[in-house]
């Protein structure tokens, strides 16, 4: 099984990895804990801001920086905008886990969803 950082480093393609600064993570984990985001979840995201922030690919997969406060635009509706990349949206729900699908798809498909955001990099 590949690390977060082996797949990063494979989704930048020779781009070299920038980490989010720490006070932009700590602010990011600051607003996750007051919406209820599951500790787990939030982990998962910090572990990918320490090693990249603003991970995009060349086709589909993008995530919004740390600091920008619209990931947490679509909580209302229980869920994280993560980010997007040519009409493919990235998120965490707490039905889906992390997915891949579009405005108004939570996942394209059953295999568009990911119990870990490891997982869902390695299907990236």
């Amino acid at each position: 099984m590949s690390t977060l950082p082996d797949l990063v480093r494979r989704i930048l393609d020779g781009e070299p990895a920038v980490p989010a600064p720490e006070a932009d993570r700590d602010l990011f984990a600051r607003r996750a804990g007051e919406a209820g985001v599951p500790g787990a979840v939030v982990a998962e995201l910090v572990a990918l801001y320490a090693v990249h922030d603003g991970l995009a690919d060349e086709t589909s997969l993008g995530f919004h920086p740390c600091a920008d406060v619209v990931i947490f635009e679509w909580w209302p509706d229980d869920g994280l905008w993560l980010g997007q990349r040519h009409f493919h949206t990235t998120r965490w729900t707490p039905e889906h886990g992390f997915a891949r699908g579009d405005a108004t798809d939570v996942m394209f498909g059953p295999d568009d969803a990911f119990p870990t955001l490891v997982d869902l990099l390695a299907a990236s």
